[in-house]
C-alpha cells in the first residue's frame, strides 16, 4: 500500500498535466493556425513533428543512461554534467515526460494541424475530397513522426552521453539565465532507503 500510494499521485500529476498542457497547445494552436495561410500552418506541424522526435530522443536517451560516464564529468566540472547526471538519477521520470507526456501532446496536436490544414485547403477552392486528403496528410504525418522516433531512438541509445550533456547544457544556461534553481531536482528521486538503514543500524549498536 505504501509503494501504491506515490504510484498513483505520479500518475495523477502526469495526467494532470497532460490535460491542461494539451488543452492550453491546443486551443493556442487553432487560434493562432486561425490567421496564418497554407505554407505556415505545413511549418508548424514540422515543427510539431520535430518537437515530438526530439523529446522522444532524450527520454531514450535518460532511460538507457549509465552514471558513469556523468560522475566522471561531474568530478572535473564539465559545464552540464551535474544536470546531466540528475536526469540520469530521474530517468524514469524524464522518460515518461519526455515519451508519454510531450509525446501524446504532439501527437494530438499534429492532429488538430492536420484538420485545420484540410479546412484550409477546402476552403481555398481545390477540388478534393476532404476525407482523402485528410487520410493521405494523417498517414504523412505519421510515416514522418515515427520514422523519426525510430532513427532518432537508435541515436539516442548509442549516443546517450552526447545527449545528456546537451540536455545538461541547456538545462544550466536556462538555471543560471532565469535563476529557477534545480529544475530537474523536479523529476528526481533521492534514495533514503540507505540513510535510513545506516540510522537504524546505529541505534541499534549504540543500544547494545
Amino acid at each position: 500500500m505504501r509503494t501504491a500510494t506515490p504510484r498513483f499521485r505520479r500518475v495523477l500529476i502526469i495526467g494532470s498535466w497532460t490535460f491542461f498542457l494539451s488543452a492550453a497547445f491546443n486551443f493556442g494552436s487553432i487560434s493562432a493556425l486561425g490567421s496564418l495561410s497554407l505554407l505556415p500552418s505545413l511549418s508548424v506541424l514540422l515543427l510539431v513533428v520535430a518537437v515530438g522526435i526530439i523529446f522522444d530522443v532524450v527520454g531514450t536517451a535518460a532511460a538507457a543512461a549509465r552514471e558513469d560516464p556523468f560522475c566522471a564529468m561531474a568530478s572535473q566540472r564539465i559545464p552540464g554534467a551535474r544536470e546531466a547526471l540528475r536526469i540520469v538519477h530521474g530517468a524514469d521520470a524524464v522518460a515518461s515526460f519526455c515519451n508519454d507526456v510531450i509525446g501524446d501532446i504532439c501527437g494530438t496536436l499534429s492532429g488538430a494541424v492536420v484538420a485545420t490544414i484540410v479546412f484550409q485547403i477546402a476552403s481555398s477552392g481545390v477540388r478534393s475530397s476532404m476525407g482523402s486528403l485528410n487520410a493521405v496528410l494523417v498517414a504523412l504525418t505519421a510515416a514522418i513522426t515515427v520514422g523519426g522516433k525510430a532513427w532518432g531512438k537508435g541515436i539516442a541509445i548509442h549516443n546517450y552521453v552526447a545527449v545528456l550533456m546537451t540536455v545538461g547544457r541547456l538545462v544550466r544556461f536556462f538555471e543560471q539565465t532565469l535563476r529557477l534553481g534545480p529544475v530537474i531536482n523536479l523529476f528526481s528521486r533521492r534514495k533514503r532507503s540507505g540513510r535510513k538503514g545506516k540510522a537504524r543500524n546505529d541505534t541499534d549498536s549504540r543500544r547494545r
